[in-house]
């Protein structure tokens, strides 16, 4: 199993640079205890955020990490130090489990995720047609994954994800699949399991 851990916070006005600073900081740390996180900027949507990302095996060994580290006083002089850069309570982790992937995911620096609201008793229903996606996607050469949450988070709801090398490829294989007959039966057919304007759509950078 797989656990894709983000852990966002806000950062505060003309604090950026220092913000991705200590992110550096951190990153660093982590990787010297084992763990390797990306440092990530939003693409659209709120841009006074930073993020942390990275995979583990479940999210009990998320949680057991963090155990670890905030009793850490390295780390936690580091947190007091870099403090002032951050929006004070902004802090939110988004942990998702790995539900469906292909062969072989697509790579890049561009992360693009499409999070769909279930509508209730929907969830069995919407877990086949994104079994069915994650293959077309493959069969077209594209590589998204689906996760739903794990641990933490509204449980009704559904991901999709997949990287790009940037933003012109992720707009030439959307324009690709809008006009193919197939995704847009998928998508009709999908309808009925998602909460309608239950869609919202997530872009991240890794720096």
């Amino acid at each position: 199993m797989t656990v894709h851990h983000r852990r966002i916070v806000g950062v505060l006005g003309g604090r950026t640079a220092a913000a991705i600073a200590a992110y550096r900081e951190w990153q660093q740390y982590h990787k010297a205890n084992g763990v390797e996180y990306e440092v990530q900027l939003p693409f659209g949507g709120d841009a006074s955020r930073l993020a942390l990302a990275a995979r583990y095996g479940s999210a009990a060994e998320v949680q057991a990490y963090y155990q670890k580290v905030m009793s850490d006083k390295v780390f936690l002089d580091s947190l007091a130090k870099h403090g002032q850069n951050f929006i004070a309570g902004s802090a939110r982790d988004e942990i998702w489990r790995q539900t469906y992937a292909p062969a072989q995911p697509r790579s890049g620096a561009l992360l693009h995720i499409r999070v769909m609201a279930v509508m209730p008793g929907r969830l069995v229903a919407i877990a086949g047609i994104m079994k069915e996606l994650v293959d077309y996607f493959a069969s077209i050469g594209g590589g998204y994954v689906v996760a739903a949450p794990a641990a933490v988070g509204d449980p009704m709801r559904v991901a999709l994800a997949a990287r790009y090398p940037d933003v012109a490829a992720l707009e030439a294989f959307s324009a690709k699949i809008q006009a193919d007959p197939r995704w847009l039966e998928i998508v009709a057919r999908n309808a009925v399991n998602i909460v309608p304007a239950g869609m919202s759509d997530q872009m991240w950078i890794t720096i």
